[in-house]
C-alpha cells in the first residue's frame, strides 16, 4: 500500500480492481514470503517460487510477472511512452512471448545495514544512436534488500540476476552495492 510505488490513475476501474487483482495479490504474497525467507534467499541467491506459492507456484509466478508487466506499462504511460503490444497482450494470457524480462538483485548495502527501503527505480530509455528511435527500457522498484528490475528490449551484461519471464521454478539473484558509487564519488 505504499504510495511510493503507486502510479498515476492510468488503468480503468475494472482493470485496476477485478482484472489485475490476482496480480496484486501475487505480488503481496511474494514480498511477504521473500521477507520471511530473507536469510535463506540471500545465502542461496535463489528464489524458489514453490516456497513462495506452494503447489500453485506456476500460476503464482505467472501472476507475479503480470504484476511487474502492469507496473512497467504504467511507468511507460506516465512517461508519455507507448506500452508495447506484447506487454499489453500478456496480461490476459497463460502462455506468452514478450521482450520484457525481470531480474532480482540483492542490494548488499541495504541488506548489511538492514535498511527498510521502499522505492522506485527511474525509467531509463535506450535509443538507437543512428535513428534516435527508442529500442529499450529499464525500470523497477525495491523493497528493503530486494530490487526487482524490468528490462524491455535491452539487457545489460552486469551480474544483475537471471532473466525471468515466469518460466522457471527457481530464479537466481544478482547483487549490487549502490553505496560503492557514492563512496567512489566522494573520494574523487
Amino acid at each position: 500500500d505504499s504510495t511510493v510505488v503507486k502510479y498515476a490513475k492510468n488503468l480503468c476501474g475494472p482493470c485496476n480492481s477485478s482484472f489485475t487483482q490476482p496480480f496484486d495479490k501475487a505480488y503481496e504474497t511474494f514480498v511477504a514470503k521473500a521477507m520471511e525467507q530473507r536469510q535463506q534467499i540471500i545465502e542461496r541467491r535463489v528464489i524458489d517460487f514453490e516456497s513462495i506459492y506452494d503447489a500453485e507456484w506456476e500460476a503464482g509466478q505467472r501472476n507475479l510477472f503480470k504484476y511487474f508487466a502492469k507496473c512497467f506499462g504504467c511507468r511507460l504511460n506516465e512517461a508519455g511512452r507507448t506500452v508495447p503490444d506484447d506487454v499489453i497482450a500478456l496480461l490476459s494470457k497463460d502462455a506468452f512471448t514478450t521482450a520484457l524480462y525481470v531480474t532480482f538483485m540483492v542490494n548488499e548495502d541495504f541488506h548489511r545495514l538492514e535498511i527498510d527501503h521502499v522505492g522506485t527505480e527511474p525509467l531509463i530509455v535506450h535509443r538507437d544512436r543512428a535513428s534516435g528511435r527508442d529500442v529499450g527500457f529499464q525500470s523497477g522498484h525495491a523493497v528493503g534488500w530486494l530490487t526487482m528490475m524490468y528490462w524491455y528490449g535491452h539487457f545489460p551484461l552486469q551480474p544483475i540476476g537471471a532473466r525471468w519471464v515466469a518460466d522457471a521454478k527457481h530464479v537466481y539473484l544478482g547483487r549490487y552495492r549502490p553505496l560503492d558509487a557514492v563512496i567512489a564519488d566522494s573520494a574523487s
